[in-house]
């Protein structure tokens, strides 16, 4: 069980060194979006039962795009700060926004990626928001870009 947690955060790391490839206008993370859902799909033995408190797909899939973008996040500030502590704030920030525990997070996105059919439509919302997100950035970053030129 642990095994595959550890999995699933490995595969997180690699996805969100795409998102941030996605930032300088590649489009990697979608190949390891897709990658990520055909590992976790196809790793998994163990079928995990329905979390007591199921979240709609839609909400898991702006918690794990938020997730990546916290780990975003993490990885590129590593070098300046504490990343264990930091982490440790960002995500009791964004369990308390959400009004979640880890242990629900957890529990639901394991749940969603013990079915293949249910892990392709999350990652394919999760890279919707990922997109949208990467396109507001490079948009805004050409926009500032655009002022400091004049």
């Amino acid at each position: 069980m642990r095994q595959k947690y550890t999995t699933f955060l490995k595969n997180v790391q690699i996805v969100n060194f795409f998102y941030f490839c996605a930032m300088k206008k590649t489009y990697y993370y979608q190949w390891i979006l897709l990658l990520l859902a055909v590992l976790c799909c196809s790793c998994h033995t163990i079928t995990h039962k329905k979390p007591k408190r199921l979240l709609p797909i839609d909400s898991v899939a702006v918690l794990v795009a938020e997730s990546f973008f916290i780990e975003s996040e993490i990885y590129i500030k590593q070098k300046e700060i504490d990343m264990k502590d930091y982490s440790f704030i960002k995500y009791s920030d964004f369990f308390e926004r959400h009004g979640i525990t880890k242990e629900t997070f957890i529990q639901n996105v394991r749940y969603y990626f013990t079915s293949e059919k249910r892990a392709g439509i999350l990652m394919n919302k999760v890279e919707e928001i990922v997109e949208q997100r990467a396109s507001v950035l490079r948009d805004s970053l050409e926009i500032e870009k655009q002022c400091n030129n004049k």
